[in-house]
């Protein structure tokens, strides 16, 4: 796990990929897939990671720990610098049997990026690995890893991987639906190297084909049963912008046990969501995570303004001042 400053670098960025670099390099035949789930960067409130924790263990835990296959299969959890200082054990508390390496990151050096790159390369040098993307309150296929594998390209080092076909589970009446969302940013895959990483999380998940198509990758997208899952409630970021927006769909009997969950998490799950506290009703349609990526953005252009040729030290050191000032901001939205 990486401690301080050093594993909070600025790591978003625009990746050179060189053409000629790109070799498929596997440990034996398996690529590696390395689980990555975000889980409050830019969130300081206790109460927040009281409530996700709950849904958390009922929810993606239990996916984890259904997953046929889990040869060379790893699973990080991002969380803020200032989460409660005994996070670490209240996750894997929560998550049990499942285990998963805790990531804490800065947003002021990191922005809202969750993966540790650096911790990657090292530990998979210059292998292939396939880094997928998955909220905390969302459910993935047990079959999920066995199918991401299948499908990646085994003949390009750089390729993404979407599974359209899901599912919207509605918690306050438990309602199941059909859906179609090609590149949404549940269960989105990609496969590269791990010593010049791209993951799902450096793009608009919307715009991942092009970007990865633009650098000479595959992306591919898949029609298959449901691989994930994805649960509305109120106290979810885009329910509270957006509204609840499954409707039009065909209701569904699911059998949860594919997703690794059973009738009493269901009915954990219903319960933590009517117990939660909402906000009121937005103005604007703006998610959190949206209006803090806003911020993160004019702290990212205040701390290069600073380290600017020709910027005195005084101008240096009042732009530092503006960005730790919007950092605070950041954790008041």
């Amino acid at each position: 796990m990486s401690k301080g400053l050093e594993g909070q670098r600025l790591i978003v960025q625009e990746l050179r990929v060189r053409p000629q670099y790109w070799r498929l390099k596997m440990n034996g035949n398996v690529v590696p897939v390395v689980i990555v789930t975000r889980l409050g960067i830019g969130v300081s409130n206790p109460e927040f990671y009281d409530y996700r924790l709950s849904l958390l263990s009922h929810s993606l835990a239990r996916s984890i720990s259904a997953l046929t296959e889990t040869k060379e299969t790893y699973w990080y959890i991002a969380v803020d610098v200032r989460a409660p200082a005994n996070i670490e054990k209240r996750i894997a508390k929560a998550i049990a049997p499942a285990k998963a390496v805790v990531w804490r990151r800065n947003p002021f050096f990191t922005g809202l990026h969750p993966v540790d790159k650096d911790e990657l390369a090292n530990k998979f040098g210059d292998q292939s690995i396939i880094v997928m993307r998955i909220d905390d309150d969302d459910l993935l296929h047990r079959d999920f890893v066995s199918e991401v594998r299948k499908h990646t390209s085994r003949g390009a080092a750089l390729s993404a991987v979407t599974f359209g076909q899901g599912i919207d589970l509605t918690l306050s009446n438990m309602a199941a639906v059909d859906t179609w969302y090609p590149w949404i940013g549940a269960a989105l895959s990609i496969q590269s190297s791990a010593s010049e990483l791209i993951t799902p999380y450096d793009m608009k998940h919307t715009r991942t084909a092009e970007w990865i198509q633009r650098r000479g990758g595959d992306a591919k997208e898949v029609r298959s049963a449901p691989m994930w899952v994805r649960m509305w409630h109120q106290a979810s970021d885009s329910t509270e912008a957006r509204g609840f927006r499954n409707a039009g769909g065909t209701e569904l009997r699911v059998d949860w046990a594919e997703y690794g969950l059973t009738s009493n998490n269901l009915a954990a799950l219903q319960q933590a969501a009517q117990t939660v506290t909402t906000s009121p009703k937005r103005a604007h349609s703006f998610s959190r995570l949206e209006m803090k990526l806003a911020v993160v953005k004019q702290i990212r252009a205040l701390r290069a303004q600073s380290k600017a040729n020709g910027v005195s030290e005084k101008a240096s050191r009042e732009l530092r001042k503006d960005a730790k000032r919007l950092l605070e901001v950041l954790y008041c939205i």
